[in-house]
């Protein structure tokens, strides 16, 4: 995995850990030793793909210079010669910082590339980022933006809102959502508003989306004078305006369509402007749209491929479009919420008087990433400027490819295949790796999860199925009877049980809930699979003994429980956990501190049950914590857990929760696991992702917590790493790290042998 730096690099703030009263607990004093950093090597387990590719950008005259774009896992560079996508942002350290709102070429030098970056736009989000990289994404300068970026939100495939004058590039123009348009003349170091571009909807700046220039309005040395802006709020207001002063006064193109929002607009080699249009900015939610081209004398033509609610289409609009730099007659577009007759791409050869369907007609080799469904969201489609024949889509499960485009002028089938190898997009959200069976199985948002026997591969047998779901929150494994697994879904009335390890699996109906639709946002299987218990979102625990067919709550709990987890070793055993206000009495009578808490403080109280999870009792408590991550048990260690608390560091138990203390020199932890011992060791490797010594990052101990190395450098961070790590019992060294956007992240020491 390439390593990436920046002449300044990105910072993450951390709030220092606070002073805690022990509530039964026990406080150590030593300090954590944290050694040079181990030498690693770091790879993604593949899946391939997995979320939303929003743009594909091609350099205009460089060949084999080509870059992606994604709404939450960074940018790309396409690699020719191993035909595979290289990240280019794992340096990065926040999940908002690996959304791209745009990307943008240097049209004079193909070594220059340009990104906005910011997730969300939400009142907690700061403002974006400006990087610029000289070599190609091999480093970054990075550059406040005085607006915010909203790369994870709707209208996040249209584009590009970045653009560099094609004949003077040290100007550049970004249309922002928010704030409308601004201008740079020192390649991204200092932006100004275009006070002279105002479009208001309800007296705020319309949302703008795209930024064209007109090369051929100039020469290599002067400033372009024509380019044009485009708005994404559907109003009557005309949404595509033009400048021919270089920006200094703007006019609505006259004779366009109303209420349409252009997703894409390009200019073909003879002059003529080319846009899809849907009446939202989408990727959901659109009902109509049309594709149109405009004349170099000012001509408008609907040349739509095939009209929505028209002859029994529902409702759809049109997203991506390419044009042939060789042809100027020869057009893709796609279509884009076609989710009845499916989203297909449309290829014209005389302007647009005739359209032939590409992706209906084609073949499509999805063997590279079996999980894939049909194509959708095909948000941007671009044509290699070196190779006609080669086209490339972006889907929400990456991108498909053709290198024989022009078969279908023949009468003969396009064959796509996947084109995102490289490209890892997916979010996390729990990882368990078995003592026996496969290495790995995951649960993730969006496309449920996977079972990895090898990790080079996509598995072959696809997702999760039976019942398939959008989204998997939990998993846990028997650890006496690996075998048997469970996972917690979201958005479906079952939980689902595997009795082969993963292979197979059978839903198992949730709780009765009084009709409710509930999502299982934890599970536990107890060591040796003889009780099962759920923890389903805004309900209670319940625990069952016959696999689902009887359920009964579990006795001891409080409302505000948030996770439980059984003991590795212990059958009997199963822990809890909720937040809340102390309690007094009865926690006044087990604060052996004797100190007072200030009011209003939360607390996490911990719960032991000694029955399987038929009841629970008190244990533990870790009074002023108001925030944790996923505790995990340890195997082949009764009674031991460990817990991750956030700002609040790492703590852990070696009595079942009787007493806990804080793990010495850890400031912030976000997750933790546990693999084979070292040579030489008693007790699991301990994996933690988290801040020691002020570095966020990952570490691993092998001595039960005493001493710490971190494992990865400046340039593997990957964005949030909070979600889920867990070492493979079986493989010393060995680490999965469970990403938000970056897929799964796993590491090995770097003169390990060991096979993957």
């Amino acid at each position: 995995m390439r390593t990436s730096s920046t002449r300044r690099s990105g910072m993450i703030v951390r709030f220092g850990i606070a002073t805690l009263a022990c509530f039964g607990l026990a406080c150590s004093s030593t300090h954590a030793t944290v050694a040079t950093q181990a030498a690693y090597e770091w790879s993604n387990v593949r899946i391939i793909g997995g979320g939303f590719v929003t743009g594909i950008i091609y350099h205009p005259t460089a060949r084999d210079v080509v870059y992606a774009r994604t709404d939450m896992g960074g940018a790309y560079r396409f690699d020719e010669p191993s035909q595979k996508w290289v990240p280019l942002t794992d340096f990065l350290t926040d999940y908002q910082q690996l959304g791209i709102e745009t990307l943008a070429l240097d049209a004079q030098n193909p070594d220059r590339v340009y990104l906005a970056i910011g997730s969300e736009a939400a009142a907690w989000a700061g403002n974006g980022e400006f990087l610029r990289s000289n070599d190609r994404g091999a480093t970054w300068e990075r550059f406040p933006l005085p607006f915010k970026c909203a790369a994870n939100w709707g209208g996040r495939s249209i584009g590009e809102r970045l653009a560099v004058d094609p004949n003077n590039a040290d100007t550049l123009f970004f249309a922002s959502r928010y704030a409308g348009l601004w201008r740079s003349n020192d390649r991204g170091t200092i932006w100004q508003k275009v006070d002279s571009f105002e479009v208001n909807v309800d007296d705020k700046p319309a949302n703008l989306g795209i930024v064209l220039f007109d090369a051929t309005s100039s020469q290599p040395g002067r400033p372009t004078p024509t380019l044009y802006v485009a708005t994404t709020t559907q109003t009557t207001l005309p949404s595509i305006y033009r400048s021919d002063d270089h920006g200094a006064t703007w006019t609505p193109l006259e004779g366009q369509p109303p209420a349409l929002v252009p997703h894409h607009m390009k200019l073909a080699a003879d002059g003529t402007l080319y846009i899809t249009y849907s009446n939202k900015d989408g990727p959901n939610g659109i009902g109509d749209g049309a594709v149109w081209k405009r004349s170099p004398d000012g001509v408008w033509t609907d040349i739509t491929p095939v009209r929505p609610r028209v002859n029994g289409e529902q409702g759809f609009g049109y997203a991506g479009l390419a044009l042939d730099p060789h042809d100027p007659q020869i057009v893709v577009v796609s279509s884009i919420c076609r989710w009845a007759a499916k989203d297909d791409l449309w290829r014209t050869t005389d302007g647009g008087a005739t359209w032939r369907s590409v992706y209906h007609t084609a073949e499509i080799d999805k063997s590279l990433a079996p999980f894939t469904n049909r194509a959708h969201w095909m948000g941007d489609v671009e044509i290699d400027p070196h190779r006609s024949d080669r086209l490339m889509f972006t889907t929400g499960n990456g991108i498909m490819r053709t290198d024989n485009l022009s078969a279908v002028d023949r009468g003969e089938p396009a064959r796509f295949v996947i084109g995102a190898d490289g490209i890892e997009e997916v979010a996390v959200l729990d990882l368990i790796s078995p003592p026996e069976g496969a290495h790995l199985l995951s649960a993730m948002r969006d496309i449920g999860g996977f079972r990895h026997e090898d990790l080079s591969v996509s598995p072959p047998s696809g997702d999760y199925k039976n019942p398939r779901v959008g989204q998997v929150n939990a998993l846990d494994f028997a650890e006496l009877r690996p075998e048997l697994v469970v996972r917690g879904n979201r958005g479906n009335e079952y939980l689902a049980l595997s009795t082969d390890n993963g292979v197979s699996w059978a839903p198992i109906p949730l709780p009765p809930t009084n009709g409710r639709v509930i999502h299982a946002s934890d599970v536990a299987l107890t060591a040796d699979g003889s009780a099962l218990l759920v923890k389903p979102a805004d309900q209670p625990v319940f625990v069952t003994i016959d696999r689902g067919s009887t359920w009964q709550l579990a006795q001891g709990l409080p409302p505000e429980t948030r996770h439980v987890w059984s003991d590795r070793v212990d059958p009997h055993i199963v822990y809890a956990l909720s937040i809340n206000v102390p309690r007094a009495p009865r926690d006044a009578q087990r604060n052996t501190t004797n100190e007072t808490l200030p009011a209003g403080s939360k607390t996490i109280e911990f719960y032991r049950s000694v029955d399987g999870g038929a009841t629970f009792t008190p244990a533990a408590l870790l009074p002023g914590v108001d925030h944790l991550r996923n505790p995990r048990a340890v195997f082949g260690q009764a009674g031991h857990s460990w817990v991750p608390a956030d700002r609040w560091g790492l703590w852990r138990t070696n009595d079942a929760f009787n007493t806990i203390e804080k793990v010495a020199g850890v400031t912030t932890a976000e997750s933790v696991g546990f693999g084979k011992a070292a040579p030489g060791s008693d007790y699991p490797t301990i994996f933690m992702t988290g801040v020691i010594n002020g570095w966020y990052g990952v570490y691993r101990s092998t001595d039960a917590g005493r001493t710490w190395v971190r494992l990865n450098d400046g340039g593997n961070r990957w964005g949030n790493l909070c979600f889920a790590t867990v070492g493979d019992p079986r493989i010393f060294g060995r680490v999965y790290i469970g990403t938000n956007g970056r897929g799964i992240i796993m590491g090995e020491p770097a003169s390990s042998d060991s096979p993957r």
